[in-house]
Formats: C-alpha cells, structure tokens, sequence
C-alpha cells in the first residue's frame, strides 16, 4: 500500500487502464491525473474548465470519455497526447454516468435528468436518445456479449434494455423504494445485480433460458391448456414450457 497526492480536492472517480499497467482519476479539481503502477508517479494529462462528474476508459485503452458538470461528453485521445474533443452534448445538463459498448463502439451517456444519449464511434454521431429515466442516471453497464444494457437512476428503478434494438420498451424493475446506485452482470449475463440506498443487493434473472430452467426446477407439472391462456396469450399456441416434466393436457 502506498499514498501519493496528486489532486487538490476530492477525488470523484477513477479507472484501470486494461494493461492493468496504470490508472487514470478524475477529482472535483477539474483535472484527470495517470498513476503509473510501476513508477507510482502521477501525471496530469488533462485540466478542464468545468467540475468533471465521471470517466470511463475503452476497452482498448486508447480514449478517456469525459462527462462535465456542464454536459458535455469528451473524448481523450491517448495515442494523440490526450487530444480532446466533444462528441456529446447533454445541453447543461450535467452528465453523471458513462459506459463503452465492449467492442468499444458506442459510448453511452446519462444526465442528471435522465436523459441517454447513445454515441456511435464509427459514424461520428448520436444514434439514440432515451428519456425513460425521470430523475438523473447513476450508472449504465452493458452485458459481455453486448445485448444488453442496463441503467440505474434516482427514479428508484433499474432498466434493462435490448441493445440491438433501442426502439423496444426496456425491461423496468421496480422492486426499489429509493435511489438506486449500481449496477452490473454477471459474467454469463445470465443475472443483474443492483445496489442500493437502502443497503441492499437486489439479483434478476437476465435470460429466459436461465429463467425457465430455474422454475422447471421448482415445479412438478406444466402448465393446463386453461392456464396457459389466462396467464399467457389466447393467439399464442400451446406448448410444454418444461419440456422434461408432464404434460397437464389430456
């Protein structure tokens, strides 16, 4: 364990770079500073006008997204001597949370209204704006195999959101009282954690796969033909749901 000083203020955030050979922190200075693990030196590469809120770090090391105090998203170059540029604007609306897709072709931006706005990195430009959230957004997370993307606010809900086609309604859990904080997959992005104000650690199942396994496991027969159409659809055809276990239709 060691200390170094290198803001002057707090420090709001901070990343690993993925070589795991040094991270980057951002403080309520304006600046972002690169800590070499090895040489434990610290490296102001950037040094904003305005109060930064969050950053991220691309898969591939190679840019920093910056989200302001102003609303603005930046892009850091690391390979250009942190060449800078807005590739976002939240229109004063300060940016509070940040995600790269994992193939690192989207950035993913939310505002302290609520407000999503999704950056694609290969056209240069805004593909979607998403304005579910009804209070600010706290933390956006994507599944490994890039699917699915989830969202947290002060609204008290978690949103889960079909990537491939933002369109579609996400998924809203509700199960908070209060603000919810966190959020994350697991590694199989078979399940969505979520942490919260209210000290706890709520889990989802993500997959209807893993869904549908996990109840077949804790009944002992399939659903009636009158079931299926009360609890189910009436223009939806019949069919075992377990397909291991008997059927209720004579």
């Amino acid at each position: 364990m060691y200390k170094r000083q290198g803001h002057k203020g707090l420090v709001w955030t901070a990343s690993f770079l993925p070589d795991n050979k040094g991270l980057v922190s951002a403080g309520s200075d304006s600046s972002i500073i690169y800590w070499d693990i090895e040489t434990k030196n610290p490296n102001t590469v950037y040094k904003g006008k305005s109060r930064i809120k969050h950053i991220e770090v691309s898969p591939d090391g190679n840019f920093i997204a910056v989200g302001n105090e102003k609303g603005q998203v930046m892009l850091l170059d690391r390979k250009n001597n942190y060449a800078e540029s807005v590739i976002v604007d939240h229109k004063g609306k300060a940016v509070h949370a940040l995600a790269f897709s994992k193939d690192g072709k989207f950035v993913v931006s939310g505002d302290e209204n609520g407000t999503i706005r999704v950056y694609n990195l290969e056209q240069e430009k805004i593909v979607a704006a998403l304005v579910d959230h009804r209070a600010r957004i706290n933390d956006i997370e994507f599944s490994n195999d890039n699917t699915q993307m989830a969202t947290t606010s002060f609204d008290g809900t978690v949103r889960l959101w079909d990537f491939n086609n933002l369109n579609e309604e996400p998924l809203i859990f509700r199960d908070h009282d209060m603000w919810v904080w966190s959020v994350g997959f697991s590694q199989d992005g078979n399940k969505l954690f979520a942490g919260c104000v209210d000290n706890l650690i709520r889990v989802w199942p993500t997959s209807t796969d893993f869904m549908s396994d996990r109840i077949c496991g804790k009944v002992n027969r399939n659903l009636t033909g009158k079931e299926w159409y009360r609890y189910v659809a009436t223009d939806i055809p019949y069919e075992l749901t377990c397909p291991s276990l008997p059927s209720s239709e004579a």
